[in-house]
């Protein structure tokens, strides 16, 4: 019984799918000065989800459904998930877009662990949603200063469920390792026999012993035959004298028609530096 491998039973993790329906944004008599579309930024349990953008006019009608879905591993108990929740975070932001910033500016925000947003201790009434107040920065730009609160109202849903955990996948099991030992061993052996431990020659074939019988020639033969002997020759009065050099004449050089040639001008780029000078009638602070 000492070598035989007990069985294991695989282990579960608690996956949680949280479905988040965004509905208005509401800030009662109020208009913002800047005209850039606006869009909340969710960030729940480690996962950013961004809304549509709608034009900066109270109410925001959004209308959507987010969905954030978290896999908590070696978490058999449904009921232990509400501690791995306390200490998720749940971000959200309200976000104006900007020429100069890609993402745009936050104007109103809300900050909570992911367990209490999620189980609430005052529970909403049946078929209602739930509303949070969002706390405005210092970017929040109206017309005019109503005082009245940013709401946020919303609604969610969540679903636990066992799932098996995803490290069995990664980690390998004892009958794999077997069956991967078993496959190297049985590769890496080999059968040993008399004649495999020898190596017989190979019979030569005919083209083989045509090539093994015709000598073949040595390089300094074949350097000999090519290469033809250096002649030095000397050199011949005769032939100088019969040439006539008079007929040669000196090409005039060729000169610019212009009377005076102004000599060309180093420019700075010229000479590998470049410097930039401001307009005339500027001047920096």
């Amino acid at each position: 019984f000492s070598n035989k491998r007990k069985s294991t039973m695989p282990r579960k993790a608690m996956k949680v799918v949280v479905e988040l329906d965004i509905h208005t944004v509401t800030c009662p008599g109020t208009f913002l000065r800047d005209y850039g579309y606006v869009y909340l930024k969710v960030n729940c349990m480690g996962l950013e989800v961004n809304t549509k953008s709608v034009a900066p006019t109270f109410p925001l009608f959004f209308h959507e459904r987010l969905r954030f879905e978290r896999v908590f591993k070696s978490c058999q108990d449904p009921a232990y998930v509400t501690v791995h929740l306390k200490g998720e975070d749940v971000l959200v932001e309200l976000r104006q877009h900007d020429d100069y910033i890609s993402e745009g500016y936050v104007i109103g925000h809300f900050a909570n662990n992911a367990r209490d947003f999620l189980y609430p201790a005052v529970p909403p009434y049946p078929g209602s949603g739930r509303e949070v107040t969002l706390f405005k920065t210092s970017l929040f730009n109206p017309i005019r200063i109503t005082g009245q609160p940013l709401r946020l109202e919303f609604s969610t849903k969540t679903t636990i469920k066992e799932v098996p955990d995803p490290t069995d996948y990664l980690s390998s099991d004892s009958g794999v390792d077997d069956l991967l030992t078993n496959s190297t061993f049985s590769t890496s052996r080999r059968s040993v026999s008399p004649t495999g431990s020898k190596q017989v020659p190979r019979s030569p074939s005919p083209s083989r012993r045509k090539l093994t019988s015709t000598p073949l020639p040595r390089p300094d033969d074949t350097l000999a035959n090519h290469n033809k002997p250096f002649l030095v020759r000397h050199k011949d009065e005769g032939l100088l004298e019969n040439r006539d050099f008079s007929s040669f004449t000196r090409p005039k050089p060729r000169r610019s028609k212009s009377p005076t040639r102004r000599p060309r001008s180093s420019s700075p780029s010229r000479l590998g530096m470049s410097s930039v000078q401001p307009l005339p009638g500027t001047c920096r602070n």
